[in-house]
């Protein structure tokens, strides 16, 4: 997603495309898996100073970190030593923001600029958004986002999204994919705290997938850090400090 951003600011929207694809996908799929009785929709508060806010700090976040939350964590997987300081630094900062230090500033924000209103769109507002996108979507040319063409990731990523809804009820957990939470529990793990597993394992999940085919031999990564030149054997093991390489590579 972070790159997927940066690419559109410079005229390359393929990877955009995927994500609107995924979300009409789920749109779409979404009103019937509510309908069935098979999750529940959430309803979430609109706080528009909290929402500004936090969707900045982490906009600079991920380009400082070089990916999003899910992409950190897949280059972690990945081999990409650099990334276990982002994943540790989201872990840290959303558990000060929801139970520590800075719990109150984002209770200060939240209650900013109250609407008293919250967001849940009715069944027919969703499917015939996602129409519209499916639509808009239908015209666009073919070409690849990564191994493969848009249009296939994009459907995959939105059908594994809605799974994740499915898998996840169960549990009580009534909400679509985020990394986020996910961090939070493995600390409180670590801590020894109760946690949501559900949560914990979806982005031990996700780093495994980034290990992916590692036990093959043609393809077992090797643990690195971004942008270090290999021919400067004094900056071997240091983090890099120029992020667009590293962002190029990310989600």
């Amino acid at each position: 997603m972070s790159s997927g951003f940066r690419a559109a600011i410079e005229g390359e929207w393929t990877k955009l495309n995927v994500l609107g694809l995924a979300v009409a996908v789920q749109l779409l799929s979404l009103p019937v898996v509510f309908a069935a009785g098979l999750a529940r929709p959430p309803t979430l508060p609109l706080t528009p100073a909290a929402a500004l806010v936090g969707g900045a700090l982490f906009g600079l976040s991920m380009r400082w970190a070089g990916g999003c939350a899910a992409g950190v964590c897949y280059k972690l997987g990945a081999g990409d030593v650099g990334a276990l300081a982002a994943v540790l630094g989201m872990a840290l900062g959303a558990t000060a923001s929801e139970t520590g230090p800075l719990a109150g500033v984002r209770s200060s924000l939240q209650a900013a600029m109250p609407t008293g209103a919250a967001w849940a769109p009715s069944a027919a507002a969703s499917v015939g958004a996602g129409l519209v996108l499916v639509a808009v979507l239908a015209g666009l040319p073919a070409a690849r986002s990564g191994a493969w063409p848009w249009r296939t990731t994009g459907l995959w990523v939105g059908l594994a999204a809605t799974v994740a809804w499915l898998v996840s009820a169960p549990a009580g957990r009534d909400f679509g994919l985020a990394v986020v939470p996910g961090t939070t529990s493995l600390l409180s793990a670590l801590s020894g705290r109760a946690f949501p597993a559900w949560d914990g394992l979806l982005v031990l999940g996700v780093v495994i997938g980034g290990w992916g085919p590692a036990p093959l031999p043609w393809s077992r990564p090797r643990w690195r850090t971004e942008g270090v030149p290999k021919d400067n054997a004094h900056s071997r093991g240091t983090a890099s400090a120029r992020p667009r390489r590293a962002t190029k590579r990310s989600c």
